[in-house]
């Protein structure tokens, strides 16, 4: 694929952007002390395209971890690959649906007939979960970008009718860099401009009664309290060796940013804010202090 929207792409991502090798993920998973209890997760690029993937599955799932990958998931749509993933210790996956039909995420994906390849993926992966019992976690994501924006409700709706649950099911607002920033006119949105949508998907996955959450869509954005519920952080941080909930526009080495209002918020140390790329771009006129 060759998405439109990809923060591995641009410019700037290729000058820095190369394959490990299978050594060199093998040191990191030893630096990371993996062992039972512990999380891999291996993205990319595209993970499934990655030469020794089921090698690195298999030796990350006999250190006891449990194995996600981040996947576009087209390669699952062979029934075997899926098999052998799953075989191999591969315990979730993580997938985009970034567009509502075939020709928009075909548009956005830049890449003919996988739209189709995802239906039929999707169809093997929860066959593997619900009929034959592997215990894999299905997380499936709709990022917000101006294409589908007004279309997301829809979305929602194909996948609660299209498919059984999955364990979770995210709305991520996007992150301005990569190819994105390239296409930025095309592609980007502000997210407030997304909020009726993103409130019109969460009542229609309500109703579906759906495990929904909101990534990257600060609370004040949708306003209703009602709503908040649903709000997740995607980023947790290791500030000298612990974990804190807290951020803000001071932690420039973080990837996401509250604005200065956001220190009276009611919410301030538990909402991320938005991307440090989204606000360089848009600023924080979005953000309105919860009092």
């Amino acid at each position: 694929m060759n998405c439109l929207f990809c923060i591995s792409r641009g410019e700037k991502q290729a000058e820095r952007m190369k394959d490990l090798t299978v050594a060199e993920v093998i040191k990191r998973l030893e630096e990371a002390n993996v062992e039972k209890g512990t999380t891999v997760v291996y993205s990319g690029g595209e993970p499934t395209i990655y030469e020794d993937i089921i090698y690195l599955i298999r030796y990350a799932s006999e250190k006891g971890a449990d194995v996600r990958l981040l996947s576009n998931c087209i390669k699952f749509a062979d029934f075997n690959f899926a098999l052998e993933a799953v075989e191999a210790g591969m315990t979730g996956v993580a997938t985009n649906f970034y567009g509502q039909n075939k020709e928009t995420y075909e548009y956005l994906t830049q890449s003919k007939g996988t739209w189709g390849k995802l239906i039929k993926a999707m169809d093997n992966l929860f066959l593997l979960k619900n009929k034959y019992d592997y215990p894999l976690y299905i997380e499936l994501k709709i990022l917000v970008t101006k294409p589908i924006m007004i279309h997301i409700p829809k979305l929602v709706e194909f996948i609660s009718d299209r498919f059984p649950k999955p364990d979770l099911l995210g709305i991520f607002g996007a992150s301005v860099q990569g190819s994105l920033r390239d296409n930025k006119e095309e592609i980007s949105c502000r997210i407030s401009e997304a909020a009726p949508y993103v409130k019109q998907s969460i009542e229609i996955a309500r109703n579906h009664g759906q495990n929904i959450r909101v990534f990257d869509i600060p609370h004040c954005v949708l306003e209703d309290p009602k709503y908040f519920r649903y709000f997740n952080s995607l980023h947790n941080y290791y500030i000298n060796g612990q974990f804190t909930p807290e951020w803000n526009s001071k932690n420039k080495k973080f990837d996401v940013m509250n604005g200065p209002q956001c220190e009276q918020c009611r919410f301030y140390g538990r909402c991320s804010g938005v991307r440090k790329e989204y606000a360089r771009e848009y600023g924080f006129d979005e953000l309105k202090p919860i009092i």
